[in-house]
């Protein structure tokens, strides 16, 4: 349960609207929720959202999260394994997408990875990588209206 915790400390930190809330799930996460959290069967205590689960399948809502079931989300993605790698400056804009590397760290930056940044409490979700952070290059990263009102 931990898990929906976490996933919503982040929206919650990075200024998501505080309604209307998704979290698409893939198969092995859907199957552990049907399967293996007892604790959303309990009826007695879960309301008609856990009977909604037991009976029909039916995933509902958990901690303000709507949740749904996708094939297409991916399951056992290889993160890339950057270590030390810096930009080529001190800051970008906000709304900037695209970031160059300088020539440190080692490692890769794969799509999907999540990074930071020094000094920024934002997570970002990375949309195109790096196969060698030691030679520089660029990564692209997802920006969406949230990040912008930190």
């Amino acid at each position: 349960m931990s898990d929906f915790a976490q996933a919503r400390k982040i929206l919650d930190d990075n200024g998501a609207p505080q309604s209307d809330m998704h979290m698409v799930l893939g198969g092995a996460a859907v199957a552990n929720i049907r399967g293996k959290m007892s604790t959303l069967f309990q009826t007695n205590t879960g309301g008609p959202q856990a009977e909604a689960l037991l009976r029909m399948g039916a995933l509902g809502e958990y901690q303000g999260l709507l949740l749904h079931n996708s094939a297409q989300v991916k399951e056992g993605v290889i993160s890339g394994t950057g270590v030390s790698a810096t930009t080529n400056t001190a800051g970008y804009a906000v709304g900037a997408t695209v970031i160059t590397l300088a020539s440190a760290g080692t490692g890769t930056i794969l799509a999907g990875d999540i990074i930071t940044f020094a000094g920024d409490t934002n997570k970002y979700v990375v949309v195109s990588g790096d196969s060698s952070t030691a030679d520089g290059g660029s990564i692209t990263i997802a920006w969406s209206q949230a990040c912008a009102l930190q």
